[in-house]
């Protein structure tokens, strides 16, 4: 669990919290910027892979829609004390995180997109909504969950199901 925030946290304290010696630490680190860089790339890439299997899987696009709201969701209630982390030390000074961060996002919206194409033209409203502004409306709704579940460490009742139930429903794709 995460009780420090970045700037109170050494690579000594790291060390010692490991159980590797500060050297062992600088031989694969040069330093705790370049730890974390690496930390953000071994989630990000994990996360995005959860949800790439579900782009990939067999099923209809309004069940995929689902599944993807669920797997994003359960990754905030799983990892929620690292994405702590990883939000208190975001600085718009640190260009190389700021980057990856805009990646990941764009990434994911993509991702995103192409399961509301695939909806949307089965539904007949392609030409009525953008799969763009749909998939960035959602990723707002789920942002909900990270201010109330992680920022704000509320402890949310509800299954990640549920929230997928809820906004599909919301959504009108639950048919």
């Amino acid at each position: 669990m995460v009780k420090s925030p970045y700037h109170a946290i050494s690579l000594n304290m790291i060390a010692q919290k490991s159980g590797v010696t500060k050297p062992s630490l600088y031989y694969y680190f040069q330093s705790k910027e370049d730890l974390f860089l690496k930390l953000f790339d071994e989630v990000s890439r994990e996360f995005e892979k959860k949800l790439e299997g579900v782009l990939y899987r067999e099923l209809p696009a309004n069940k995929k829609l689902h599944l993807f709201i669920e797997t994003y969701i359960n990754f905030f209630f799983t990892e929620k004390h690292l994405i702590r982390l990883l939000i208190l030390r975001i600085s718009k000074k640190d260009k190389k995180l700021c980057d990856k961060m805009r990646k990941t996002r764009e990434d994911i919206v993509k991702k995103l997109e192409e399961i509301m194409e695939e909806i949307l033209k089965q539904d007949r409203r392609k030409d009525q909504i953008s799969p763009r502004l749909a998939s960035m409306m959602i990723l707002g709704m789920l942002g909900t969950f990270y201010v109330e579940h992680v920022e704000e460490r509320k402890e949310i009742k509800v299954s990640p199901r549920q929230v997928a139930d809820q906004i599909i429903s919301f959504l009108g794709f639950d048919n």
